[in-house]
């Protein structure tokens, strides 16, 4: 994708932001996103989205997370497992919500730290895209059975 057709980049580039730092995985779809900016770009092998578990992907996370701590002005591209994963840090909420943080596809999560916590506005980039968020079932206990499990799957999959 050309730096003039990428909603993100005409994003970015409206925002003038100096010093920004790009940060992506090591997956395909990231590199290429970053690529479309027309900037420097790190990459980060923790980023990955990798068939592992909420709890793992968390501790794996951990440098990023301390690093964004240090850091101002990151743009972070990345999988929605892995913004679910930020956001739920930088948001303070629970293991439980983690995997139901609404992280829409296509859109920028602008972060801004605040006294107690993060302030957190959704841009979206008009992208057309598939709704991928599931809500939280009222029964997330392990012996439900399987259509219960399945109630809040989105109507896509």
């Amino acid at each position: 994708m050309s730096q003039e057709y990428s909603p993100l980049a005409n994003f970015i580039q409206s925002q003038d932001i100096s010093s920004l730092n790009v940060w992506t995985s090591h997956m395909k779809r990231t590199i290429q996103t970053a690529e479309a900016l027309g900037v420097p770009y790190e990459q980060w092998k923790a980023l990955n989205e990798i068939d592992a578990s909420y709890e793992d992907l968390v501790q794996r996370l951990e440098p990023v997370i301390m690093e964004l701590e240090r850091q101002e002005n990151v743009l972070v591209i990345c999988h929605q497992a892995v913004m679910r994963c930020l956001l739920a840090y930088f948001l303070d909420k629970s293991s439980d919500d983690l995997p139901y943080l609404k992280c829409p596809l296509h859109t920028v999560l602008k972060l801004t730290p605040v006294a107690y916590g993060c302030k957190v506005e959704s841009i979206y980039l008009n992208v057309e895209a598939v709704n991928t968020h599931r809500e939280k079932p009222e029964n997330v206990d392990i012996t439900r059975e399987p259509e219960e499990a399945l109630d809040t799957v989105p109507a896509h999959y």
